[in-house]
């Protein structure tokens, strides 16, 4: 293959994608190649040195996608000059295969129309600046790639819509600290979120109704993940939860979790296979940090250790580190001198809003978000009474940051009562 082959290959590639893109149309439907192509695209996928050494990409893998390659170019009224710039073009489509499917960490099997119709699909999504809200799920991008390979950013836009506008809408407050349920159920259900919302909304409510599942009451946010995930067998996986719970305390050796029983239930469903294991290591870990002089202010915070322990399984002493430089830091920021009689807010921030790859200011952000909405608060006619009283509203914006206001009307009800 001459290297001049690459650049018209690419060229004649990236205008049958515009073409194709332009008509609004997918690659769905049968491929009516000419029939001298077919043999001609086997021998290709079966001698190419890349088809030789590949172990997860199949040969009907790498068939599919020379042979929707040239059913794109034939849509689009192109076709290859000359042999040596077809063998570029295969050449190029499957190096770009195995890149999108080691990136994506996708099976390639999934990525033949997405890596036909974008040929650098991974090389920019990621990293570009309106989309870095789902840098953490990439999940969701890779769904958005495989759905819609035409335009998967139009989907993560209709995803990004649909969350902003269900975030601020009253009806689904119960949702709004769990921003990953929303992106889900407007991924899933484009058309309509708020109903699958809805539905699941009160098929949570049905669930704690029961007394079976009363021992659920205080935790419905773990009820609601299994609605998520098992819509129709959260009951039948609840009652196996319970079941399991009360067989793992019949162990002397794991007394110690009796009043923290949602630790096992969290053990149960994040680490099935290997359960009790998982929970004499966060016993172990647990009871060392509670040892240790470098973690004294919490000796005393036995419950946030445990959650610690459990939500940062591989590495807690390293995120205790990091709750505590900015709890030193954070105080002595001007912008957040208000904290220092409430070091509390700024620990609360620390472990539930923590610092990240992605978002390395997010504990910072959080508190600027809490500040903004109390200043917005005592502003307000409403709530005229808590003027001298602005810790109580830095309070109810903290442990309630999706519905602040509705937990300061229950405390004027309280006061008047």
């Amino acid at each position: 293959m001459k290297m001049t082959a690459w650049q018209p290959a690419a060229d004649l590639l990236l205008l049958a994608q515009k073409r194709q893109k332009e008509s609004g149309k997918g690659l769905r439907g049968m491929s009516w190649i000419d029939d001298d192509l077919k043999p001609r695209i086997e021998e290709f996928a079966t001698s190419h040195p890349l088809a030789t050494v590949l172990e997860d990409v199949r040969i009907s893998d790498i068939i599919r996608l020379l042979t929707g390659a040239e059913e794109l170019l034939r849509r689009n009224q192109l076709k290859c000059e000359t042999e040596e710039i077809r063998s570029a073009l295969y050449s190029l489509l499957m190096t770009r295969l195995i890149v999108n499917s080691e990136s994506l960490y996708l099976a390639a099997a999934h990525l033949i129309c997405p890596t036909i119709q974008d040929i650098e699909l991974t090389a920019r999504i990621p990293d570009e600046d309106e989309f870095a809200e789902f840098r953490e799920t990439p999940g969701l991008i890779n769904k958005a790639i495989t759905k819609n390979p035409c335009d998967p950013r139009n989907l993560l836009r209709r995803v990004q819509r649909h969350t902003r506008e269900i975030s601020t809408e009253r009806e689904f407050k119960m949702f709004h600290d769990k921003p990953w349920i929303i992106r889900d159920a407007a991924r899933n259900n484009l058309t309509n979120p708020r109903q699958f919302l809805r539905n699941t909304k009160r098929k949570l409510e049905l669930l704690l109704a029961n007394d079976e599942f009363a021992e659920f009451r205080k935790t419905p946010g773990r009820v609601l993940n299994e609605l998520i995930r098992r819509p129709s067998k959260a009951a039948a996986f609840l009652r196996s939860i319970k079941r399991d719970t009360e067989r793992i305390l019949r162990k002397d050796e794991f007394e110690v979790l009796r009043k923290r029983q949602w630790i096992i239930r969290t053990a149960l469903n994040t680490h099935p296979s290997d359960t009790k294991e998982f929970l004499r290591e966060v016993i172990q870990i647990v009871a060392e940090i509670l040892k240790e002089e470098e973690f004294a202010m919490f000796h005393k915070k036995q419950g946030t250790v445990w959650k610690i322990a459990v939500n940062n399984y591989n590495n807690p002493e390293e995120f205790l580190r990091e709750v505590i430089k900015c709890m030193k830091e954070i105080p002595n920021e001007k912008e957040f001198e208000e904290f220092k009689k409430s070091l509390w807010i700024i620990e609360n921030a620390a472990i539930n809003h923590p610092n990240t790859k992605y978002k390395p200011d997010n504990t910072r952000e959080f508190l600027r978000m809490i500040q903004k909405v109390t200043n917005e608060i005592l502003e307000e006619e409403e709530f005229a009474g808590f003027k001298k009283r602005r810790r109580t509203v830095l309070r109810a914006a903290t442990h309630n940051p999706s519905d602040p206001r509705e937990r300061l009307r229950t405390l004027i009800k309280e006061t008047a009562a």
